[in-house]
């Protein structure tokens, strides 16, 4: 998940792989994940954002707009707090 709150905006992906887009409120963000399989890990860091995948920085510049990445569809939602 790549998130930019500047922007108002997130990014799912999946193994690499943008999965959607939506827009969020400029206020606190609580984070919930439920994992799979026993061996499923979660990593929260926070790296600079050029270090994001260039397809997840294009899914970012407009949520709402975003219909695919390298051709393939994404979904879009909007959150109303």
């Amino acid at each position: 998940m790549l998130v930019d709150m500047e922007q108002e905006a997130l990014v799912f992906s999946n193994d690499g792989e943008v999965q959607g887009a939506c827009t969020i409120p400029k206020q606190p963000q609580y984070i919930l994940t439920h994992l799979d399989r026993g061996e499923d890990a979660v990593e929260l860091r926070k790296p600079p954002m050029d270090e994001a995948p260039p397809e997840m920085l294009e899914a970012l510049k407009d949520p709402m707009l975003s219909k695919e990445v390298k051709g393939k569809p994404l979904r879009g939602w909007v959150f109303d707090g």
